[in-house]
């Protein structure tokens, strides 16, 4: 059931109504069960997994509770961890494990063939979401929730269940709660409208169809030069971007229609001025669950300056294997990671630079570099395999090297796009111009008007998945 699919269309509206003309006690029950129905709908079986998660960290954080002393509050923590990440080690990485060991030891026949895992939609995101709760109750930030209704719909909440954002209980829980008593308002109604427009819009009319783009330079790098490969990173850079962010305002906007705030994941990253900007504005709950239950733990910065590195390179290494079961994923964490260590190392050499260059031309400098870097990990990032990824950048490179002829029309308008996309970021970021246009009637009005009208002009017949629920 995809976001933008009539089917999901019909399962909003019908919770809609049931959440509003029904019993306020039945509210939980009616976002439970729509939850439920949601998920079933992929694969009905695996809301075994989504049952267990839920069981079994809500126990494990109530056995916290009542230990008697540390030790035995450890115990239970470990025991949550390692049951959360052996059931995604089992379904996500066994495959890939699999394979890395018959690169190793192509004689043993057991790892000569593909074992008949199925991955289950949304793992990844639910297991971190509930790993997070038991580890706040271990940590003491927030108390065990006594009910299990309201648990296991913090687990499965359907807007975000499938890609997120991956919410804290802390924030979500307390909204939960308040539902039962949640009096219908008009600003969270006409906020989550047009969130679910807006949403809609970034990924029919825009994420699908540079799909198309890159679908057809990435499925066979072989077949196309350094332009060709160049364009298509630009289109992915905007695909995944477009395709992410919608289906995180979508998230938020159908829970806005229930009176719930999700948290927002995605600031505006493009115009990130180094690597660490980069992952305050990109996938911003994640990069906040790996900061704040990985690399703190770790030690963080606490270390001295080899310590830190040696944190960041392993905290964003794990990062890229969450994203995915393939070595492409690990580099491109590992990418990242030598990016903050390089930004932690070199960035006090370049502050006297500041003195000499103007304000504007500093921040345009910064921004159209670290774009750049961030489009060279896209490609490990979409690319098949390694190989590819490596042909990829060196086609690129001996274009870029040739003297940048520009006898193919789709250079001039891909460099058209991207100066007026950057444009309006930038017009976004400095005057909330989204915000103060759609905070009168008028200006609310058309953008909803103009984003259902060029959704139903410019969509593809055929509708891509969206790229995070592959994770």
């Amino acid at each position: 059931m995809q976001f933008d699919s009539i089917s999901y269309l019909v399962l909003l509206s019908l919770t809609f109504l049931a959440f509003y003309l029904g019993p306020k006690k039945m509210r939980v029950a009616v976002l439970l069960g729509a939850s439920l129905v949601f998920y079933g709908s992929w694969n009905a079986p695996f809301l075994i997994l989504v049952l267990y998660s839920a069981v079994l960290d809500y126990l494990v954080a109530k056995k916290i509770q009542t230990a008697h002393n540390h030790r035995a509050k450890k115990h239970w923590l470990v025991m949550s961890l390692v049951s959360n990440l052996s059931v995604l080690v089992i379904f996500k990485y066994a495959n890939f494990i699999r394979e890395s060991l018959h690169l190793a030891l192509p004689d043993i026949n057991a790892f000569s063939e593909r074992w008949p895992i199925i991955l289950p939609i949304g793992i990844s995101f639910y297991t971190f979401q509930t790993m997070s709760y038991s580890v706040d109750v271990y940590r003491k930030r927030i108390h065990p929730e006594s009910s299990f209704v309201d648990f296991m719909l913090y687990v499965c909440f359907f807007p975000q269940l499938i890609a997120g954002p991956i919410e804290r209980a802390g924030h979500l829980m307390p909204q939960i709660k308040r539902v039962r008593d949640y009096q219908f308002r008009n600003e969270h109604f006409h906020a989550g409208l047009l969130l679910l427009a807006w949403g809609l819009f970034k990924k029919a009319a825009l994420s699908d169809n540079l799909a198309r783009i890159v679908d057809v330079s990435y499925g066979n790098p072989s077949a196309h030069g350094g332009l060709d490969l160049l364009i298509a990173t630009y289109a992915f850079a905007f695909q995944i971007f477009f395709d992410f962010s919608a289906y995180s305002d979508m998230a938020r906007g159908a829970a806005s229609l229930f009176g719930i705030q999700l948290v927002r994941n995605f600031k505006l990253p493009y115009l990130a001025q180094n690597p660490s900007d980069f992952w305050r504005r990109w996938h911003i709950s994640l990069s906040e669950w790996i900061r704040d239950y990985l690399y703190f733990p770790l030690g963080g910065s606490k270390g001295g300056v080899p310590r830190t590195l040696v944190n960041l390179l392993l905290a964003m290494g794990l990062a890229g294997l969450w994203h995915g079961a393939a070595w492409t994923y690990v580099v491109w964490g590992l990418f990242h990671g030598c990016l903050l260590v390089a930004y932690r190392i070199l960035a006090p050499l370049f502050t006297p630079l500041s003195k000499f260059i103007s304000p504007w031309l500093a921040t345009g400098l910064k921004v159209f570099f670290m774009f750049h870097f961030v489009c060279l990990g896209w490609i490990l990032f979409r690319a098949t395999s390694l190989h590819d990824a490596i042909f990829i950048m060196e086609q690129i490179s001996t274009w870029i090297s040739s003297g940048l002829p520009t006898n193919q029309s789709g250079a001039g308008l891909t460099l058209m796009l991207l100066v007026i996309t950057f444009g309006l970021m930038f017009w976004e970021e400095k005057e909330r111009a989204f915000h103060r246009l759609s905070s009168t009637p008028l200006g609310y009005a058309t953008i909803i008007a103009t984003a259902i009208l060029l959704t139903a002009i410019l969509a593809p017949e055929v509708s891509s998945p969206f790229i995070y629920f592959q994770f």
